[in-house]
This record gives structure tokens, sequence and C-alpha cells, in this order.
């Protein structure tokens, strides 16, 4: 196990090959996320994937403590990417974290929060944030 201090002063103990993996294929939005996350936690080990699928796979190899992603991706949409997660006895203490666009929609909100989200926040710069806090909150 490693242990590092995060610019707030608090013990962040890494313990995975991945301690984040952002799932997110607007690319250059993937890498705002990426870098606003790193600017906090400069030794979070961050991977990134570009659509559902990609996501799916670097789950299952790497194991990430938090997994941030989307929901409307191509090959494979971040519903089906949380549902795989939450039925594999493997990566069901996954912590989620969904940032979406999506959230005017009332069915798909609804059905986020039933697969079991740790987090469910809108689209928009106000919440980068209270995502950042969530983070905080796990990884202390």
């Amino acid at each position: 196990m490693r242990k590092s201090k995060n610019r707030g002063g608090g013990t962040v103990s890494f313990t995975n090959k991945c301690d984040l993996l952002i799932v997110e294929d607007e690319e250059s939005l993937r890498h705002f996320i990426g870098k606003m996350i790193q600017d906090r936690f400069p030794n979070l080990r961050i991977q990134f994937a570009g659509d559902g699928l990609e996501g799916l796979e670097k789950v299952k190899v790497l194991k990430p403590h938090i997994v941030w992603t989307c929901v409307k991706m191509p090959r494979m949409s971040g519903l089906e990417l949380i549902e795989l997660i939450r039925k594999n006895p493997d990566l069901n203490k996954t912590k989620i974290l969904v940032w979406t666009g999506c959230y005017t929609m009332k069915d798909v909100k609804n059905h986020i929060l039933e697969l079991g989200v740790d987090v469910f926040l809108p689209k928009s710069p106000g919440t980068i944030e209270e995502a950042l806090s969530a983070i905080t909150a796990w990884v202390l």
C-alpha cells in the first residue's frame, strides 16, 4: 500500500493499479476532468476510457476504487457499464460517480439511482466541486 498527502493535507492510501477511471466520450472533457482531479490529488493514479465498452474492459483489469462516468456514449452506455459493474462481485464495491447531461430525463435519472450509484450530478461547471468533494471523501 502506498500513502500520499493530498493538497488538503489529508492522507490518501492507494492499494490498486488504478485509483480512478474516467469514462467519457468527449476527449476535451475527459482531460479537463482528469486535470481537475490531478490538481487536487497529484498522486492519484488516473486512467481514461473513451466509451463504455473500453471502460468495462479497463474496470475488469484495473479494478479502480472510483469510476467517473457519463451516460450517453458510443458502443456501450454508462447505464450498461454501471449495471455490469454492480453485477460483478469483484467490482460491486467500486464507487461510481455519474456526471451527465441527461439529468432532465426523469426515467434515466431514476434508473441511474436504482442501479446504486454513489453520486449523481448534472453536467455543469458548478457541479465539478461537488464531484471533487465526493472523491475527497472516498480517498481520505
